[in-house]
């Protein structure tokens, strides 16, 4: 019991701290406004804007761009602490193995190719980023054949019946390595674009909890805006976890999954200091 209370006791200060940190010290800096917003949205031209979004936001087009130039806005002004929607996972994370090595967006691409529900599944994932291959610069997709060469042996190997081509299994592989959070596959979530000083904090199932510590969400991810988001303004989160990192770290987390560079941030250097290369 002690053991429990005290995780929940770090887990609540965690959050209030990275709330005080969004919310507090970065308009201290004069750092409220949007930047280095991730510069291609992460969902499909074509799809994605039949999504029900609710009632506060909506998915808007940003013009052309690789990935569909697409970001969520808010429809009214969204208060500091509000929930700007709730997302049940498509396909929810299952804790692994002890010994398993085993990658998490590795687990949920097998989980979909291997389901008996495998064309509900695609169907319903065809709205994530990219819709096909053809989406991918040149560059991108030469990347994403070198980086997951072996995994894509894996997953074609090990597929359920009737086999699909290697660049479909690629392409399932892709919309989760690009949209997918540790919790598993949320399709509403994964609309909403990247930015190192975001306006909302996506918190997992399980982990938002009031101040006498109860759960307020056991099933769903809820987004939750960390200060004042105006009518028309984007809705952003960090895809980082932690969020608080040095530039060079957000760098190199970023194009690692994404196989692109992120954009630049407006970030003062004097920031790097407080969390060191990390």
């Amino acid at each position: 019991f002690h053991e429990q209370f005290r995780f929940m006791r770090w887990q609540l200060s965690s959050v209030i701290c990275r709330l005080c940190f969004f919310s507090v010290i970065l308009p201290y800096f004069g750092l409220q406004g949007e930047s280095c917003r991730y510069p291609l949205a992460v969902m499909s031209a074509l799809s994605g804007a039949d999504l029900d979004m609710g009632q506060l936001v909506e998915i808007k087009s940003m013009g052309d761009g690789i990935g569909g130039g697409r970001g969520v806005f808010a429809k009214r002004d969204i208060r500091a602490g509000e929930v700007v929607f709730a997302d049940i996972p498509l396909l929810a994370t299952e804790e692994s193995e002890p010994d398993s090595k085993e990658l998490l967006h590795v687990q949920l691409a097998r989980r979909v190719l291997q389901s008996e529900q495998r064309e509900t599944l695609l169907q319903q994932l065809a709205c994530l980023y990219p819709q096909s291959l053809s989406e991918l610069t040149p560059e991108i997709l030469e990347k994403a054949r070198a980086k997951h060469g072996g995994t894509l042996a894996y997953l074609a190997s090990i597929q359920a019946a009737p086999a699909m081509p290697a660049d479909d299994v690629l392409l399932v592989l892709l919309k989760v390595c690009f949209s997918a959070f540790c919790g598993g596959i949320y399709v509403r979530k994964a609309m909403l674009n990247h930015a190192c000083r975001p306006n909302c904090i996506a918190f997992q199932p399980g982990q938002r909890t009031s101040s006498d510590g109860r759960v307020l969400s056991a099933a769903a991810s809820e987004v939750v805006a960390t200060r004042s988001i105006a009518a028309g303004e984007e809705v952003t989160i960090c895809y980082f976890v932690p969020a608080e990192r040095s530039r060079p770290g957000r760098a190199r987390l970023f194009e690692e999954q994404h196989l692109c560079a992120l954009g630049p941030s407006g970030w003062p250097r004097e920031m790097d200091s407080l969390v060191g290369d990390v």
